[in-house]
């Protein structure tokens, strides 16, 4: 089996997450924005003629990248590999882009990168729950670069369908795939975000954002396994 050397320490295939939680907003954005930002050749998946950006942040208390929190800003897109069909997106048959994927310790950032190509960085980030919803703060320094909030355990079971990742290694297009199960619940709206600083919510407001997520969800008890990445030719 592939084995990976990140500071020093072996890493072995597929990486596993032992436990973690996420939670995350979905929201529809006009499609020529969203265009812009992914890659040439993926082509954002759409609802209602609109782009699906996901903005998702997760809590990783055990796992072979130890723990973290993390803050991902993805994009649905069609597969390069694949001609879309009807009711793809009902049945998970997309894929995500990453764009951001900021994260509060230096190991998985170094891990995210030279793995996968993740465009991760360092950022602190502040999950905490009161009354019902889970909030996360996300700051670059002393900038405020966002707060997203997200009401818990919504009333619609989440079937757990893991899509592939899509990523910009320098110019090399990776694909991740992935497995995960844990237990999620979704409900229509249930996120507020307010922007604040820097690039991540500068790209926001480009997509219309702040706005009402269409959807959200949690995510409790993940258990996920991360395989190679696989460069795409497009």
């Amino acid at each position: 089996m592939t084995t990976v050397v990140v500071q020093g320490r072996t890493l072995e295939f597929p990486i596993v997450v032992r436990k973690a939680t996420t939670w995350s907003a979905q929201f529809l954005v006009p499609m020529s924005r969203a265009q812009e930002l992914v890659p040439k050749g993926l082509e954002p998946a759409t609802m209602f003629g609109k782009a699906i950006l996901a903005l998702a942040f997760v809590r990783y208390e055990d796992g072979d990248l130890d723990a973290y929190n993390e803050f991902a800003v993805s994009f649905a897109v069609k597969p390069h590999d694949r001609k879309p069909k009807p009711f793809d997106l009902m049945h998970g048959k997309v894929c995500a882009y990453i764009r951001h994927l900021p994260v509060d310790q230096p190991f998985t950032m170094e891990a995210g990168r030279s793995i996968w190509g993740y465009p991760k960085w360092l950022a602190r980030i502040d999950i905490a729950t009161s009354n019902g919803v889970t909030s996360c703060g996300l700051r670059d320094g002393d900038a405020h670069v966002l707060t997203l909030s997200v009401d818990e355990d919504g009333p619609i079971p989440l079937p757990q369908r893991p899509i592939p990742t899509y990523s910009d290694a320098e110019g090399t297009l990776n694909r991740t795939p992935w497995l995960v199960t844990g237990n999620g619940r979704a409900r229509l709206r249930g996120a507020r975000i307010t922007l604040g600083d820097g690039e991540i919510a500068s790209e926001l407001r480009s997509l219309g954002l702040p706005k009402h997520a269409f959807m959200s969800n949690t995510i409790r008890n993940v258990h996920a396994e991360f395989g190679e990445p696989v460069p795409v030719l497009l």
